[in-house]
């Protein structure tokens, strides 16, 4: 390395936008992580968010109109997601939503939004954690697209963790768990849900769900990774659904 960039390491250490290692002043990411990084490549199922190639979901009728997404949760992506969430690593949201941005300019091309908003936390979690990683991305990704933020939802239970809850329970998880927040003017309003990880979707679904009942026009979700479903884990959240 050369003395001039030595300094200017020393002096402005950059890390990577994956896993908040140092890195090189003229770089984004580590070597690791770029030659890790799960891209969802198109064409792209926008119901599920999948590569049409792994698609599984049969179009299943959703109160969001679709998601995209840059990754799948895994490899270098997934420990992007576990190091902002639970390695006091906030700084991430950053390069994470330019990322996103990226992927809604590709896919919502022919769409404009009026707000953009996230899947908010418990006040337990905010408290343990000490921010709303959602909250961070949505306002970040909303200055990236030059369209307003605003939180629009809140969190009235403290379910347990989806990650924790098979796919057929998640949705009567989150049932009942988000409210809008008091004098949100929602109607006629094309709404921008953001969150940080998707799998099932039922998350954005309820969220979406409620939105729609305060007269939102419609709401279509960002995330900046999604768990690739297997068909075996596919047919699980079905028969979940048409249970309901």
């Amino acid at each position: 390395m050369k003395l001039k960039d030595a300094l200017l390491v020393s002096l402005f250490p950059r890390r990577c936008t994956f896993c908040g290692d140092m890195v090189a002043f003229d770089m984004e990411r580590c070597p690791s992580c770029r030659a890790g990084l799960p891209v969802i490549e198109a064409p792209v199922c926008l119901h599920c968010g999948h590569s049409k190639t792994d698609c599984t979901c049969k179009g299943k009728k959703l109160y969001y109109e679709a998601v995209v997404a840059p990754y799948y949760y895994t490899d270098s992506a997934a420990r992007a997601l576990q190091n902002f969430k639970f390695g006091n690593m906030p700084f991430l949201a950053e390069n994470m939503a330019a990322d996103m941005a990226r992927c809604v300019k590709t896919f919502y091309c022919t769409q404009s939004f009026d707000l953009v908003t996230e899947v908010p936390v418990g006040k337990k979690r905010l408290r343990r954690r000490g921010y709303d990683q959602s909250a961070l991305l949505a306002r970040e990704l909303a200055r990236q697209l030059n369209v307003p933020y605003c939180t629009l939802l809140r969190k009235v239970v403290n379910n347990k963790e989806q990650h924790r809850q098979k796919a057929a329970d998640r949705r009567a998880n989150v049932y009942g768990a988000y409210k809008t927040v008091r004098r949100a003017d929602l109607r006629g309003k094309r709404i921008l849900l953001v969150d940080d990880v998707k799998t099932t979707g039922a998350t954005l679904d309820e969220c979406a769900k409620m939105l729609l009942l305060a007269d939102a026009a419609s709401v279509s979700a960002a995330v900046f990774a999604i768990t690739k479903i297997t068909p075996r884990k596919a047919a699980e959240a079905s028969m979940e659904s048409d249970s309901l």
